[in-house]
């Protein structure tokens, strides 16, 4: 960790962006949400609870048609997490996004475990409907 410098942007990028162009070209992180599309596959209810009990805050519907949640995940962290509705040609996604400041606070390394950490918040939370005892 560092003390950083600056505020957060409010833009939001995926993790990959936080990388570096050279790792940025070749690095696929997408596996690392792939379960909470599964998890949350035609259950938005489900999900919007879970945000909430997360501490997510309802950012509105996007343009693209995906519902964007924020989370202060630290002090200077910040998420967006944006869910797509699955259909007949795509499967439910869930993406999350970090300030574009975010590596300014932490390193990639730490970012990239934050985000582990979160998907499997969102999964206990779902699955137990409750955050005691194991956050």
């Amino acid at each position: 960790m560092s003390k950083g410098m600056g505020e957060p942007a409010f833009l939001y990028v995926p993790i990959s962006h936080l990388t570096g162009a050279v790792i940025t070209l070749s690095t696929n992180t997408k596996w690392m949400t792939d379960p909470l599309g599964k998890t949350f596959s035609e259950d938005y209810a489900t999900f919007s609870e879970t945000m909430c009990r997360l501490g997510g805050g309802f950012n509105g519907k996007l343009k693209s048609g995906g519902y964007s949640w924020l989370l202060k995940a630290l002090p200077k962290i910040l998420l967006q997490i944006v869910y797509y509705d699955g259909d007949d040609e795509f499967p439910c996604e869930v993406h999350i996004l970090f300030d574009k400041n975010a590596s300014k606070f932490l390193e990639f390394e730490c970012l990239a475990f934050l985000e582990g950490c979160l998907v499997r918040a969102m999964i206990m939370t779902a699955k137990t409907g409750d955050t005691a005892g194991w956050v």
